[in-house]
């Protein structure tokens, strides 16, 4: 879906842009009213979001030209305008929602669902046509119950035609629908995308006519579909089996022959899949597409793409559900909301300039109209965006200064200088300056504190932050002990509400220990936002937690389990060692014979905190590990070998690495294209930790590494057998 931002504070719709991308929505900015009508003339959007204040215009005037020219989807004011009257005139001008500036953005993203939802409220939460089933809140997309790993332009193409199955799109309409203004594709690449969702239908089955080509128009949903009886079905996954089972070759094989949607396939487009420029635009498109770099448009401001596509990084964001942890290198809605505010505080410091400008001319009498509307302007605009950025105190200034500045009256004419505000008293005057001044001292205190933060943030890299949540004051005080020991940081509460308080306004913790022990449904809430809101790791302490209960806690994702009466110095080593899955660079050591497959495998671990360390053959891959100048314990944290490998075989090598006392605690994981059982127990009786086929996606990949990385300091190493 495909949503319109008006409005001229660039910063702050920034900021909503990133987040709204986050949950597979296009957007584009406009930051004034030509901008957005430019923009609702080139496309068709599922949302416009207004405010009320544009620089060449009222944004209620906009509203009804819009609904005047056909405009029927939904439309949002998004405004610093609190007033009864403003709403009553932004309703009655064409608006279905109103939203008063400074907003919460969790908040403000739920208002916008609830309005697209309204627009769709016919149809089904799952979509279906005929045994294909999509399910958008949870982008699982099935057919007769198997998966169809999709990356996120299929889906969103999938979804499009589900939403809307009797249309023809032409290849236009989709690019306009599913890509943001500033980086459209050409139409070959649409044209791919179509071919590789058709591959993948039919690879689990589906009709292979199941998307229509319209000749000369575009593509549809067959309404003539002739789906395939359950027993033809079952043929074909037999064959696809078959085919599986017999396969011998290589990757590069495993990419041109393999019916399902292999790590090679669906992760990486070939060269010729990659988006080219967009070839069929019209006029005002190419002209902005050809404008000079660096030129500001003075059309559309700033485009936005429709989510992040990680068909080119590796990422595979199928219809599995997601890890547990996120990428090292990726950046939670929190961290970006803290970058955003950091750069907003340099935006806010230059509106307060105006407004110090302008409270001096007001106390000198000399005010210029120009100056007069500009700090008008700037106080609407800080009024709005500071409570946003949580800032709630400065917001309430800004909007004192704006009000007393609407009861000034300033007039000129070109022959005689402006007339002094006449409605102004000295006092006012006072109240003016002083509030100014409070914003410029809350302003500086805001860039100290940012400064100190990201200064705190680097000098502790190296030094996780652990909360501990108890109220048992011995439990904590033995815990606190550890932790200075293992070098980690500490911060004790000792309720749920505490604990929140603690992680939003505070330095964010690394990890959280979480004690049980007593009022255990307090922290059920409170799990759920350390691992939801925060994505946070868990670890519960509990007094003979039943096994329901236990069930409970792993559903939500707690990474570790265990009871208050283990040693404190065992519950730190396994807090260091989540720590050090979830945060550090994690080295790999790979052996395949297949150099595509390595260079896949490196890119696509890569995202994900992976340093990938590849070898040829396992004789390479020894010699490494037995280097003269490594040490005792190797600098590599998992190694990933292939059963079939040149001079030496994947599972002999397995049991030499097990045999050497140096290396019995490395993890190790088998990456093959076999599935028969009989390799699979061979590998796993030489000492193996896990065996993954080849066809994996990298988010799982990703994750069964780390999660081996978590186990290989509890559980003891049994001996291998030959």
């Amino acid at each position: 879906m495909r949503i319109l931002l008006v409005d001229d504070d660039e910063t702050l719709m920034e900021s909503l842009a990133e987040r709204l991308i986050q949950q597979r929505y296009a957007v584009d900015i406009a930051t004034d009213g030509s901008s957005a009508q430019t923009y609702a003339d080139l496309f068709s959007y599922d949302l416009i979001v207004l405010d009320l204040m544009l620089p060449d215009g009222d944004g209620i005037q906009f509203c009804q030209a819009l609904r005047q020219d056909g405009y029927s989807n939904p439309l949002m004011i998004l405004t610093a305008k609190e007033s009864t009257a403003e709403k009553v005139k932004a309703l009655d001008a064409g608006a279905d929602d109103y939203v008063v500036k400074p907003f919460d953005f969790d908040e403000l993203c739920a208002r916008i669902r609830a309005l697209l939802r309204r627009e769709h409220q016919g149809l089904p939460t799952v979509l279906t046509w005929g045994a294909l089933s999509l399910d958008p809140s949870t982008c699982e997309t099935t057919y007769r119950d198997q998966p169809i790993r999709l990356t996120p332009k299929e889906f969103s193409m999938m979804e499009l035609f589900l939403r809307h199955p009797h249309r023809v799109y032409s290849l236009g309409a989709i690019i306009d629908d599913l890509w943001s203004f500033e980086d459209p594709p050409g139409e070959d690449a649409v044209r791919t995308h179509i071919k590789g969702l058709r591959r993948k239908l039919k690879a689990v089955g589906a009709p292979k006519d199941l998307i229509k080509t319209v000749y000369g128009l575009g593509y549809r949903l067959n309404e003539n579909t002739h789906w395939p009886s359950e027993q033809a079905n079952r043929a074909v996954r037999q064959k696809t089996d078959a085919q599986k089972n017999a396969r011998k070759g290589t990757g590069s094989e495993l990419v041109s022959n393999s019916p399902e949607p292999s790590l090679a396939q669906n992760v990486y487009p070939r060269a010729a899949e990659q988006p080219a420029k967009r070839s069929s635009q019209t006029p005002e498109q190419q002209a902005f597409a050809n404008r000079e770099p660096g030129m500001r448009p003075t059309g559309p401001s700033i485009g936005r793409s429709q989510l992040i596509d990680t068909s080119d990084s590796g990422i595979q964001p199928s219809n599995i559900q997601p890890p547990k942890i996120a990428p090292a290198n990726a950046l939670s809605f929190t961290e970006q909301l803290a970058q955003a505010c950091h750069r907003y505080l340099s935006s806010a410091s230059q509106q307060i300039a105006v407004l110090e400008k302008g409270a001096a001319a007001l106390a000198d009498g000399t005010i210029q109209p120009e100056l007069y509307r500009n700090s008008r302007i700037s106080a609407h605009k800080l009024a709005g965006s500071l409570g946003s950025y949580g800032f709630l105190e400065g917001s309430q200034i800004a909007r004192k200064v704006e009000i007393q500045l609407q009861s000034i009256s300033i007039t000129s004419s070109p022959a005689s200088p402006p007339t002094p505000p006449e409605k102004i008293t000295e006092s006012a005057i006072g109240d003016i300056t002083y509030w100014v001044g409070l914003l410029r001292q809350s302003i500086d205190q805001a860039t100290v504190q940012t400064a100190t933060t990201a200064l705190s943030n680097t000098l502790r890299e190296s030094t996780p932050l652990l909360l501990i949540v108890t109220e048992d004051d011995r439990l904590s005080q033995a815990l606190v002990a550890q932790a200075a020991i293992a070098q980690f940081q500490t911060q004790v509460v000792s309720t749920a509400h505490q604990a929140i308080q603690t992680i939003r306004t505070a330095e964010k913790p690394d990890l959280v220990l979480l004690d049980i022990a007593t009022k255990q449904n307090q922290f059920t809430d409170l799990i759920e936002i350390l691992k939801q809101d925060h994505a946070l790791p868990v670890v519960v302490l509990g007094n003979q937690l039943p096994l329901k209960r236990r069930h409970q806690l792993v559903k939500q994702g707690v990474e570790i389990v265990t009871t208050r009466t283990l040693a404190p110095r065992e519950i730190m080593a396994s807090a260091a060692q989540i720590i050090k899955a979830e945060t550090s660079q994690i080295r790999v050591a790979i052996a395949d014979d297949d150099p595509q497959m390595l260079t896949l495998l490196k890119t696509s671990l890569a995202p994900w905190g992976f340093q990938v360390i590849t070898f040829r053959n396992a004789m390479d891959l020894w010699h490494w590990l037995i280097q003269p100048e490594a040490p005792i314990r190797p600098a590599v944290d998992i190694l990933v070998l292939d059963v079939e490998m040149p001079d030496l075989d994947g599972i002999s090598l397995c049991r030499i690495i097990r045999a050497d006392a140096r290396f019995q605690a490395l993890p190790i994981l088998f990456l093959t294209h076999h599935r028969e059982e009989s390799t699979r127990m061979q590998a796993f009786q030489s000492g193996a930790d896990d065996f993954v086929h080849k066809a994996v996606a990298p988010a799982e990949l990703a994750t069964r590494l780390r999660n081996q990385l978590v186990r290989a300091c509890q559980l003891p190493r049994l001996p291998a057998s030959g």
